[in-house]
């Protein structure tokens, strides 16, 4: 290649070891090509199209990138530094383990793509539209993640620090933790808020109640803010009831994003089934409310069957459970390590598990052994039973905790076997019937949670809490 290498057609090539230093690659449309180990340094690519690219261990210097469209690429362990992406369109994009310096993104789009692993330093997002990308593990530092338009987005494990940020993030962005702020400066209409962090958190609360942004209210509240779920819902699912009543629809984006929002819950152990449940009834019944002729029955139909994917995996997992542990008083001794120590009795917390999932007035044989300080470790030994009704409660009252321990076995299968020591049984006899996941919420729909479950997650005894459980025959 030349230098002036514009309006260059490149396809279906594979580059490796290769430095580009100053070419020209204008209006060019690159499409099907992987890049490997290579550096390119003040290249122009600018009003190009980058489409289904596959780069790994690249590294980019000075590089333009104005008014490209960059889609289905796949960039891995790549850096881009002192790189200019203004008026790009990203979408589609999958970076991984990848680092971003001193990059203004000013009136860009940038739409569902994947940030896994991904280090931004001195990002400029002004001016710029951020919609349903996802971000996973990534460090957002000395940046401005604000003064654009950032809506539905997802982030999980991300740090930012020392940066400004939309105070409306805190209710777009869910995955979002407080203790993953540093030194955040909130700006509201391009001007920095000034006031008391918890005034700020106060204020937006009544905005966007006078507003009922019911989203971003549940998305504040669970995620953010870490309340009661229940609770949250509740106020959710009576905010969509007066919107629907009042023909102001949820649009398509919004249905989107609750969906991911949901499967992102899902995925982090933090969707309590029960309140699946009561989601999937309230647009169930909705449904029944518009003709089939009607375009905006599809689009809540097509909310309604993705979030009973979700709804399906669960019953799945809850439906591998034997309904007949609760006679099987064999013992183990139960080692559980929480990174804080819960606020609830855990003791207590089994037993009114049991009484809750078995709907009995009995109480197992529960015996507390010790306790650690540091990481909170416990050792309990309790019956199989006991451990199962754990199981169970967590994955309806909290949404389970990570498989740290699994119960997919037969009875006979488990008590032929000699149970390892890292309780993560994986033998079962498939049963295709979820009858008793079925029966199982039928059952316990019907009864009232006890008040001291009712905020279980939030007390300490949840997946994010929980760091790991073991247990060996007593």
């Amino acid at each position: 290649m030349d230098r002036e290498s514009k309006h260059l057609v490149i396809m279906h090539q594979i580059i490796e070891k290769k430095n580009y230093e100053n070419y020209d690659f204008q209006r060019s449309n690159i499409q099907n090509v992987d890049i490997q180990d290579s550096v390119l340094d003040g290249c122009d690519f600018s009003r190009s199209s980058l489409t289904n690219l596959r780069i790994i261990n690249c590294k980019f210097y000075r590089c333009k990138f104005l008014n490209i469209d960059l889609c289905f690429c796949k960039f891995t362990n790549c850096e881009f530094t002192n790189c200019d992406f203004t008026l790009s369109e990203i979408e589609n994009v999958n970076f991984f383990k990848c680092m971003l310096y001193n990059i203004p993104f000013i009136s860009s789009r940038i739409a569902n793509n994947n940030f896994i692993e991904t280090s931004f330093t001195n990002i400029d997002l002004n001016g710029s539209t951020t919609k349903f990308n996802n971000f996973e593990m990534s460090k957002c530092i000395n940046s401005v993640f604000g003064n654009c338009t950032i809506d539905y987005n997802i982030a999980i494990k991300c740090k930012f620090i020392n940066t400004k940020m939309n105070l409306e993030t805190l209710g777009s962005l869910w995955g979002i933790q407080e203790t993953e702020l540093d030194n955040i400066s909130f700006l509201s209409l391009g001007r920095e808020i000034t006031d008391a962090q918890k005034d700020i958190y106060k204020n937006y609360t009544q905005y966007l109640i006078k507003k009922r942004l019911c989203l971003e209210i549940f998305t504040f509240q669970t995620s953010f803010r870490k309340e009661n779920v229940f609770l949250s819902t509740e106020q959710l699912l009576d905010n969509l009831n007066e919107r629907y009543k009042k023909g102001q629809y949820l649009s398509p984006d919004e249905l989107h994003y609750l969906y991911e929002v949901l499967k992102a819950m899902r995925k982090e152990s933090m969707l309590p089934l029960l309140i699946l449940k009561q989601i999937l009834s309230f647009f169930k019944e909705l449904l029944y409310k518009f003709s089939t002729n009607d375009s905006y029955y599809e689009t809540v139909l097509l909310f309604y069957n993705n979030i009973c994917l979700i709804y399906n995996s669960i019953i799945h997992e809850l439906s591998t459970y034997q309904n007949n542990l609760i006679g099987n008083n064999t013992k183990y001794q139960v080692r559980i390590t929480f990174q804080e120590k819960p606020k609830q009795d855990i003791v207590q917390v089994f037993n009114t598990l049991y009484q809750y999932v078995y709907n009995t007035s009995s109480i197992p044989n529960i015996q507390f052994v010790k306790d650690e300080i540091g990481s909170y470790i416990v050792w309990i030994i309790m019956p199989l039973a006991a451990l199962a009704a754990f199981n169970i409660g967590t994955l309806l009252l909290t949404g389970g905790v990570k498989h740290l321990i699994k119960l997919r076995a037969s009875t006979e299968v488990l008590f032929s076997k000699k149970l390892p020591r890292k309780y993560y049984l994986d033998v079962y006899e498939r049963d295709d019937s979820e009858e008793l996941a079925k029966a199982i919420i039928s059952k316990l729909l019907s009864i009232k949670i006890p008040s001291e479950l009712h905020d279980l997650s939030y007390n300490g005894i949840n997946a994010q809490n929980i760091k790991d459980i073991s247990a060996e025959s007593n």
